[in-house]
């Protein structure tokens, strides 16, 4: 693609329009509350624009600077302009976004994963900058991983099993393309570009989103292959329905699907104007429909979830319910995930990778006695402790060396040197905190004297069997104990991505030498 030398270096952030969206003003929000311009240098071919005039507003923190002042502060105004320009490349249309721009556009226009695709077929493996990445269980952790200079993938240390990329940024193999580019559902591309060329570019674009060039170095995030049966993906629609319709949301959750400037934000709400809460919750979605028992999946697709922030009156981002869900389902022996909007199967090779992982077990070397349904998790602990002649090392914190906050050393030590850290499975929890709970102590309590002294003064008359100099690893155990959940077929019946969770951490646990089990605690 020819490139005007002469023109500066300027971003550019482009959205891909969805297939069924044949008119550009069909994308907008609000159409009729924009200018369309005509472009004489395209003469209209291929392009069509549409600004909005600034808007001027006062910022919220104005009226808290006045409290303070002896005369009221000047005219502080915000503005906020837009613009799109939509450009037509084949049979597809591509949305040039400035300014705001992206706020002009429904969020059901776009599709969810051009950038990342262009992105990922065009950046060079070894010339990375930034990845953004998500994992699952009953919370959603997104994760960024930045580096100062542009390095090798190698360097980020992904685990390709268990993350999925969302957002990659780096420099392009082809220096004509860009200095540096972005993807996830936008791309944003830093580069030279006259006006006259921005068809082309478009074409180019598109075809690299259809290109499989990733293969070579990023096939693993095929391990989550999107559903396009749309039978199948109805199935699993109407279950998803279903099971909001019955207050059933132990295996989904709802979370920002980008990630969000926590320091900035002041809630979420499913109303735009009203009801801000600190964290978005799905008994909040619920609790919100006025007639639950006819929800539909046009609706959820409707319906947004917004990020507030103070110094605005609106929405600083909305995104539709459906795409913010985080999913779990079953369909015909084989697993699949909603996330971002968009169903996604599970690999067989993964599922069954996991499956005969967890199949180890089946059976645990500890037993539990049954913990009752109004008995605090704590209360639990100690009680088990009572009566197994166990020390309860529960809400006793230790503080490894060097770390910013303190952990416990388990929950319960037992004197065969077995240590167990207890959590109840509940919709409010994640297990995600229960597995870093043991391997952040499995580490220190290997290579931190300190931690070790200071575990040792937690669990009472078992203190000897905690050595203070190095210990052998092959001498304890770290159990994970889960109470609650379906008992028969345990422990298959957690939520796949707890299990993948699981599997990863106590592969690190077995590499330092530790025995690892998994322990089932009914509740009655």
């Amino acid at each position: 693609m020819p490139r005007i030398i002469d023109q500066p270096l300027r971003p550019f952030t482009i959205f891909e329009l969805k297939a069924e969206i044949s008119l550009p003003a069909r994308a907008l929000k609000e159409p009729s509350s924009l200018t369309r311009v005509s472009l004489d240098a395209m003469k209209g071919e291929g392009c069509d624009l549409f600004v909005r005039t600034s808007r001027e507003s006062t910022p919220s923190w104005v009226d808290f600077l006045n409290e303070g002042t002896a005369n009221r502060l000047p005219p502080l105004l915000n503005a906020n302009t837009a613009a799109i320009l939509f450009v037509r490349g084949g049979d597809r249309i591509l949305a040039y976004c400035f300014g705001q721009g992206r706020s002009l556009l429904r969020s059901d226009s776009y599709e969810t994963d051009f950038g990342l695709k262009v992105a990922l077929n065009s950046v060079d493996v070894e010339k990375l900058r930034c990845l953004d990445t998500r994992t699952f269980e009953q919370l959603t952790v997104q994760t960024r991983r930045q580096s100062s200079k542009s390095t090798p993938l190698e360097t980020f240390g992904l685990n390709v099993t268990h993350d999925l990329l969302r957002a990659v940024t780096g420099e392009p193999r082809d220096p004509q393309l860009a200095t540096r580019l972005s993807g996830r559902d936008a791309l944003t591309l830093m580069t030279r570009l006259s006006f006259l060329d921005i068809r082309r570019q478009a074409e180019e674009l598109l075809a690299l989103r259809e290109s499989t060039a990733y293969q070579r170095d990023f096939a693993w995030v095929d391990h989550l292959k999107e559903e396009r049966d749309s039978g199948r993906v109805s199935l699993l629609d109407g279950d998803l329905v279903d099971r909001l319709r019955r207050g059933d949301v132990s295996a989904m959750h709802i979370a920002p699907p980008e990630m969000v400037d926590l320091e900035r934000i002041s809630g979420y709400s499913f109303n735009r104007e009203y009801d801000v809460r600190p964290d978005p919750t799905l008994d909040r979605y619920l609790a919100a429909l006025r007639h639950r028992h006819a929800l539909q999946v046009s609706m959820i697709k409707r319906h947004e979830l917004h990020v507030h922030v103070p110094e605005s009156d609106e929405p600083v981002h909305s995104w539709s319910v459906y795409r913010s869900l985080v999913v779990e389902s079953e369909l015909d022996d084989k697993r699949y995930v909603l996330t971002e909007g968009k169903w996604y199967a599970i690999t067989k090779q993964l599922t069954n990778d996991v499956r005969q992982f967890m199949t180890r077990f089946e059976r645990g070397t500890i037993s539990l006695p049954p913990c009752k349904t109004s008995e605090p998790e704590e209360e639990y602990n100690a009680r088990v402790a009572a009566e197994q002649g166990w020390a309860c090392a529960d809400r006793q914190l230790v503080k490894p060396d060097g770390a910013r906050t303190p952990v416990e050393f388990c929950d319960l030590f037992t004197p065969e040197r077995q240590l167990i850290h207890v959590k109840r499975r509940s919709s409010s929890s994640t297990l995600s905190h229960l597995f870093a709970q043991g391997y952040v102590s499995a580490e220190a309590f290997l290579y931190d004297r300190s931690f070790r002294e200071q575990s040792r003064d937690k669990v009472g008359n078992l203190a000897s069997l905690i050595p203070i100099k190095e210990p052998n690893s092959r001498d304890f155990e770290i159990a994970f104990a889960i109470i609650g959940g379906d008992h028969r077929r345990w422990p298959h019946s957690l939520p796949f991505f707890t299990q993948l969770h699981f599997r990863n951490t106590a592969e690190k646990l077995m590499r330092f030498g530790y025995r690892v089990t998994l322990v089932h605690a009914k509740r009655i």
